[in-house]
């Protein structure tokens, strides 16, 4: 009598089968998608980053001048790695596409003598900006809303590189173009100071559009300290300058600025 009234009191306490989890969602189920494209098919220089449009991942590719017909971007499916397109600038056979930033459906393209707008719809030019033997572009820029801010650089001689004699911070309007100065400055007579910026940050409060971005100069011999200085764009004015002290070995990457509402 006892076993039997342990054998009920045993089964009794037995907990349930735990329930069955829900199928994952269509995200979660990506991870069980597994493809892979060779990127060496036509180059083993890539740009740093891929950007993720629609279904496509778009990738760009290096100049390799032993293979003029390298495309400049190739986009293939997310989901199973075939390629969907590619594209080729029709004056840029050489140049590398290595530095690029997505915003809507814009592709902005930095290349060495230019900038090109390119829409990922129907990969059409949208605008471009050639420079001049005496000007140069950064490889960072920062994009906020519908603008991207870059430092345009600017030499009496092309031979001075890297020490250009002035700079502009610049942010173009994405959809048309359209230009706008923000900050310029130019290396004084009779220095050797040549002046260097860097966009940082872009942020909105509400009532001022401010653009924090390094400043600092560069000579043959020298460090000198890296400054933070904030413009409002509406007014074109330095809004705060934070001096540096210290000078620093390297100002080349774009520093990481956290703004916090206290």
């Amino acid at each position: 009598m006892s076993i039997i009234f342990f054998l009920v009191f045993f089964f009794s306490c037995e907990k349930e089968p735990m329930p069955k989890p829900d199928d994952p969602d269509p995200i979660n189920k990506l991870v069980n998608w597994k493809w892979s494209y060779q990127t060496s098919e036509y180059s083993n220089e890539l740009a740093n980053d891929p950007v993720l449009y629609k279904d496509w991942v778009i990738i760009g590719y290096g100049s390799d001048y032993q293979n003029r017909n390298v495309p400049l971007l190739i986009a293939v499916d997310k989901l199973t790695g075939n390629k969907v397109w590619q594209y080729n600038h029709p004056e840029e056979k050489t140049s590398s596409c290595k530095n690029f930033k997505l915003h809507d459906k814009f592709l902005i393209l930095r290349f060495t003598e230019r900038l090109t707008c390119l829409s990922l719809e129907d990969r059409s030019i949208v605008w471009e900006k050639k420079l001049t033997e005496n000007h140069s572009l950064p490889f960072a820029f920062e994009i906020y809303n519908d603008y991207f801010y870059i430092a345009e650089k600017y030499y009496d001689n092309p031979d001075d590189f890297p020490f250009n004699d002035s700079v502009t911070l610049m942010r173009y309007y994405i959809p048309t173009g359209q230009t706008e100065k923000l900050y310029g400055e130019r290396m004084a007579i009779n220095s050797n100071k040549h002046p260097e910026i860097f966009p940082a940050l872009v942020y909105n409060d509400g009532t001022t559009d401010l653009v924090i971005f390094t400043r600092h100069y560069l000579d043959a011999g020298d460090f000198h300290p890296v400054d933070l200085l904030a413009i409002d764009t509406k007014t074109k004015e330095v809004v705060w300058k934070n001096e540096a002290y210290s000078p620093l070995r390297s100002a080349w990457n774009t520093p990481l600025i956290f703004l916090m509402e206290m």
